[in-house]
């Protein structure tokens, strides 16, 4: 992905500005605010995404209270907020790729890529064996999961 990445950054400014326009990208900064905060765990999925559907499986894996976002079936398929929405989390993020995971109201990536505060992803995030503990912190989890 990482040579395709400029090509993914312009493509979902541009198609934000086309499908949506500078109302839809301030609902979407209103939306993201709220989703963000609504849940311990919130995720960003495209329906028809491998990789969304893997991110979810890890989070079940964990017994996490979490709430999923599908934004649509796929990228080329979003609406004008939808699109706004994958535009935001560029712009605040660094990222426009899905799925894209908060925890406790902070960014930590995707599945396997991170953003551009430095985090890692929830498959890293596991690895190093922090994610439980993030999960706990947020109130993801009781303290006798893991």
């Amino acid at each position: 992905m990482g040579l395709l990445a400029p090509f993914f950054r312009w493509q979902a400014e541009w198609q934000a500005g086309a499908l949506g326009g500078e109302g839809d990208r301030t609902a979407a900064a209103a939306q993201l605010d709220a989703e963000v905060g609504s849940a311990p765990v919130v995720i960003y999925t495209y329906g028809w995404s491998p990789f969304s559907s893997e991110a979810v499986a890890l989070l079940d894996g964990t017994g996490c209270e979490y709430k999923q976002v599908q934004l649509g079936a796929e990228w080329f398929l979003l609406g004008g907020v939808a699109s706004s929405v994958r535009a935001e989390l560029l712009q605040r993020h660094g990222v426009s790729s899905l799925p894209h995971v908060f925890i406790g109201g902070r960014s930590v990536g995707g599945l396997y890529s991170g953003n551009a505060q430095g985090e890692v992803g929830l498959v890293q995030l596991k690895k190093e064996g922090r994610l439980d503990g993030l999960l706990r912190e947020a109130g993801a989890l009781r303290a006798s999961d893991s």
